[in-house]
């Protein structure tokens, strides 16, 4: 065990023992002859006890007072025995970074208060401790560029008390990214403290890299359980919205309490307006899902907000959500020569489709993103061109039907289907077949059909195009095992593939009730505009046609928030992406608006995973730390020492000046009651 100096100078202090030493052997007293009349006073004088004894008395006091100023030179120049696992490097001159995790978790109450004022007021008295020479970053979950600006004591403290609860979030590996690029910015060693209640979601040490420039500190805040029972999601049951259509919301409802509760009432509101109350039972820590069925009857944006009654924990009692009901669906059907006239009657006739029709010789690439719906009818030859375009539209979200004819060019069609998988036409097979395997389950025909019949006569195909390898959704299946109907999803879009031309030459689909699959599909648009974000997130929409101002603006009146968010564009795609960065921080329902007309509405909404009442207990962060092998991180429990002495225990090995101020006090104690009470 070695012992090492904060002030190694103060050592040569230790020279001014030699001045008791000094005065020791050398009596500067001047003695005084007295007379006595007579000698009888001093028969009594025992001289060569009381000589020893003197002697002695010297000798003590000599040593008492040796051993006090030893101490006290010892205690000004700071003697500790070296952590072994701290670098000499680290030891040097350093910045200092402080995290306060202020997520919503930080609100609960604790034994000391709210957990987030604790944590402030610890990162104060951590700051106090520190000479004003110090210079220090203050990193919290709201994000901010100005996190990377260094801070000098006074300012820091101020920062500190300026700390707000936020509604973002950061994982531990995030909060460590952002101190590495500070490190490498100043070139210098960082002390990183984490103040955090370590929710098990955020806290992911597995992601760090350990960096020798770089000590970890972890001020762990224990929570304790709080029950809550909250609204973790919603979703439709069907992929597509229509006015006058029977719609199925099912709502999720997480039980993070102890207690069952029973007939919880869950409120649905659109546009503001009460539509539905259902009741909710649910057991202790689990999750029920219920169904809200409900009726819309005008177009238009529905802006939905489901809420229960919960309590302490309030922020995740309400879930916003939003979706628009178009008036009609866009569909474009592309032929050669005439196009199909069964899809034309199939088309034409429902109130909820335009159709335009276009020859593939003077079709305008341009204009095909603005369409929902994209059919292939019958084309011999798929262009290189148009692939391209149509797989950038599948993956923006629209749909594309592709019908082949008997006549098609299986190379053209294959280098189609080779942008999204490697299934491949074959040579066209004129065997007589029968589909006899149809998925009723899957979207095109869930909701078509009461019943089915298990006898019931399928269609004949007289002509197909083997497609394999399948890998790919089959929703009408032959009885050689190829498919009819196949469907392939491509990013956000969907590829929906016959292997049979549809007219009577090549089979008896068109006069099947199966064959309102195909109307189904033109419905079949996949819902790219989520019900709804998390604030932080990124949300795209559907551009307007046109756009003439091109300056975009989130706006929410109640909230008094207007705001221009980032945005860019996907390439050959009718989808721009919306990035509101710190724009919005309050949920709710926000409206896009260009040139002064709302083209979209988004939901946002706060994190559930602020919800998730799991937290690493001081016992779970030091396994985690031994088993990870992080030799630069330690933690500092609040019961015992203040953060300061603890810091400085870590950071310089166990500290022994105290004890040598208390050795010191006690030598002169010493010295003090020989020259009382020694004779």
């Amino acid at each position: 065990m070695s012992i090492a100096f904060k002030h190694p100078e103060f050592l040569y202090l230790l020279s001014a023992v030699v001045i008791p030493i000094i005065i020791h052997l050398f009596s500067f007293r001047k003695y005084k002859s007295i007379y006595f009349h007579s000698i009888f006073l001093l028969k009594n004088i025992q001289q060569e006890q009381n000589k020893t004894r003197t002697k002695l008395k010297h000798l003590l006091i000599l040593a008492a007072r040796i051993l006090t100023i030893i101490s006290i030179v010892l205690a000004f120049a700071q003697p500790y025995i070296p952590n072994a696992n701290y670098s000499q490097s680290q030891q040097q001159t350093h910045t200092v970074a402080i995290y306060i995790d202020n997520s919503f978790s930080s609100q609960a109450q604790s034994k000391q208060g709210i957990t987030l004022d604790y944590m402030i007021t610890k990162a104060r008295e951590l700051v106090s401790s520190y000479s004003s020479t110090q210079q220090f970053y203050c990193i919290t979950n709201t994000p901010n560029q100005l996190e990377q600006i260094q801070l000098t004591k006074e300012q820091i403290q101020n920062k500190l008390s300026e700390i707000k609860s936020s509604a973002f979030t950061k994982h531990i590996s995030e909060v460590y990214a952002s101190v590495q690029a500070i490190q490498k910015n100043i070139q210098l060693p960082v002390q990183l403290f984490l103040f955090s209640d370590f929710q098990k979601y955020a806290t992911d040490f597995e992601n760090i890299l350990p960096d020798s420039t770089i000590t970890i500190h972890i001020i762990p805040f224990e929570q304790s359980t709080n029950n809550n029972i909250y609204i973790d999601s919603c979703w439709f049951t069907t992929p597509y919205r229509m006015r006058s259509q029977p719609e199925e919301l099912v709502v999720r409802i997480q039980n993070n309490s102890n207690q069952t509760y029973n007939n919880l009432p869950v409120k649905l509101f659109i546009n503001d307006s009460l539509k539905s109350i259902v009741p909710c039972s649910i057991e202790p820590f689990k999750k029920q899902d219920i169904t809200v069925s409900f009726t819309i009857n005008s177009p238009g944006i529905q802006a939905l907000r489901i809420e229960i009654e919960d309590y302490p924990i309030v922020y995740d009692n309400t879930l916003y959500a939003s979706y628009s009901i178009a008036s009609q669906i866009p569909i474009l059907l592309i032929h050669e020569q005439k196009p199909n006239q069964f899809l034309l009657n199939l088309y034409k006739q429902s109130p909820y489709f335009t159709l335009q029709t276009q020859d593939v010789s003077r079709i305008d690439f341009s204009e095909l993103p603005t369409y929902s719906v994209i059919i292939l009818d019958g084309l011999q030859t798929i262009s290189g061109g148009l692939a391209q375009v149509l797989q950038t539209v599948i993956q923006s979200g629209k749909t594309v039907v592709c019908i082949p004819s008997a006549r098609s060019n299986i190379d053209s069609y294959n280098s189609f289907f080779s942008k999204f998988g490697n299934q491949q036409f074959s040579k066209l097979d004129s065997t007589k077949t029968i589909a006899n395997k149809v998925d009723f389950n899957h979207i095109l025909y869930k909701h078509v059909f009461s019943k089915t019949d298990k006898n019931a006569e399928y269609p004949t195909v007289f002509k197909h195009f083997p497609f394999t390898p399948i890998q790919h959704y089959t929703i009408i299946g032959l009885q050689n095992n190829n498919p009819l109907l196949t469907h392939i999803r491509f990013g956000k879009g969907s590829l929906f593939v016959y292997s049979s031309p549809l007219n009577h030459q090549s089979n008896t689909f068109i006069s099947h009730p199966l064959f309102i699959g195909l109307y189904t599909s033109g419905l079949y648009v996949a819902n790219h505009l989520e019900l709804y974000r998390y604030i932080g997130e990124p949300i795209s929409i559907e551009a307007p046609i046109n756009i003439t101002e091109p300056i975009i603006h989130i706006q929410n009146k109640q909230k008094q928030i207007d705001f221009i968010p980032h945005i860019s564009q996907i390439t050959q795609s009718s989808i721009i992406r919306l990035n509101p960065m710190q724009g919005i921080q309050q949920a709710g329902q926000y409206s896009v608006i260009n040139n002064e007309k709302v083209i979209a509405n988004i939901a946002y909404n706060y994190s559930r995973k602020e919800s998730q009442s799991d937290f690493y207990t001081v016992q779970d962060l030091e396994q985690i730390i031994e088993s990870r092998q992080l030799q630069n991180t330690h933690i500092i429990p609040l019961e015992t020492k203040t953060i300061s002495e603890t810091v400085n225990d870590v950071r310089l090995g166990t500290l022994l000046w105290r004890w040598f101020i208390i050795f010191a006090i006690m030598f002169a104690c010493t010295e003090v009651l020989i020259i009382r009470y020694f004779k």
